[in-house]
């Protein structure tokens, strides 16, 4: 596989027409701190601008790596706010000018086909996702459902994740993808299944090497003291694989970074808003813009600038001699201190 930009050659005026253009996200966590009268709307204004960069580079379809949603079970407010904001972004008319070659039935198991093709509904921009942790399945009334799963049933986004892995594969004039989606679970379950050869990646029958393969995860990356087994190492991912992208880790990392464990490349998005008090939220939120043509690819970030700022600095208190530990109002005292320190 190689890296390069997938320019237009005049010799071959077909290229425009081969080149697949996917929109990357992961861990929007939509409805985060929703009832926070400054930072409720934090999520849902990136998820927003997000899909309208999504519209202005005319994106093939939209990619997203898992925890679209904060909660499990997400709130009224927090449904009603997303489906409207797909409902704007993604439906409506417009060309989708890829067509899915794979049995349906197996990568859409909810209806059977993907939500473009249902004849009662317009969609111009689909989006295909994949479970985090935040927001995966639960059992009601005899069924395995998650939040992911109501926006599948509005034919607003496309659910892709199972441990025995059927890719949706996807065409475009001559460049050809095979999308990938696993879906989290337990790090240690997985980790163990990996170990047993119990998840299984189906390639095509039909000349598989001449297929783009991306893979989509969201699992811890490394194990960053966790234990060997809490993450999903990057020598368990099929040496067919050419793409990964990289869910869970809130962390920017986006720029494509050959594996030191196999033939790939792994983007890692990071997510859209700062859910906890650590440092690599606090560096700049971005989306990517992958493009493939045949087995070349090439992928652009883009800020978003919606993002509410977030600064993080260490203060040592034994370097401010005022204050003691006796003193009963020492905590007013280092609020003061951290007050200037922010105020600075």
């Amino acid at each position: 596989m190689e890296q390069s930009p997938p320019t237009t050659s005049p010799e071959d005026t077909t290229q425009p027409e081969s080149t697949i253009k996917i929109l990357i996200s992961t861990d929007n966590h939509l409805g985060y701190n929703e009832n926070d009268a400054i930072r409720g709307k934090d999520s849902f204004r990136s998820f927003e601008e997000m899909l309208a960069i999504g519209g202005r580079e005319g994106v093939d379809f939209v990619l997203l790596a898992g925890d679209l949603f904060h909660h499990n079970k997400p709130s009224r407010a927090t449904m009603y706010r997303t489906m409207s904001i797909l409902r704007t972004y993604c439906l409506g008319d417009g060309t989708i000018n890829f067509q899915i070659l794979s049995d349906q039935s197996l990568n859409f198991p909810n209806f059977g086909q993907v939500n473009y093709e249902d004849p009662n509904i317009n969609v111009r921009l689909p989006i295909f996702s994949i479970h985090g942790n935040h927001d995966d399945p639960t059992g009601e009334a005899g069924r395995s459902l998650a939040a992911l799963d109501l926006l599948s049933a509005a034919n607003l986004s496309d659910r892709v994740d199972e441990i025995e892995v059927f890719p949706i594969l996807l065409e475009k004039g001559s460049t050809k993808i095979a999308i990938y989606g696993l879906g989290n679970m337990r790090d240690e379950r997985l980790h163990r299944m990996f170990a047993q050869g119990h998840v299984r990646f189906r390639r095509p029958e039909e000349s598989p090497d001449s297929w783009f393969s991306i893979f989509v995860v969201h699992q811890n990356r490394d194990n960053r003291g966790r234990g060997a087994k809490n993450c999903l190492p990057e020598s368990f991912i099929p040496e067919f694989i050419d793409f990964v992208v990289w869910g869970h880790e809130h962390e920017c990392v986006i720029e494509a970074e050959e594996s030191i464990k196999g033939d790939f490349y792994i983007t890692q998005p990071g997510s859209s808003v700062a859910t906890s008090l650590v440092e690599g939220e606090a560096k700049p939120k971005k989306i990517g813009l992958l493009e493939v043509r045949n087995n070349n690819f090439r992928l652009r970030s883009v800020l978003l600038k919606t993002v509410r700022p977030f600064k993080m600095a260490q203060v040592c208190l034994r370097d401010h001699k005022h204050l003691d530990p006796a003193d009963p109002k020492v905590a007013d005292k280092i609020s003061a201190v951290l007050a200037v320190k922010v105020s600075n």
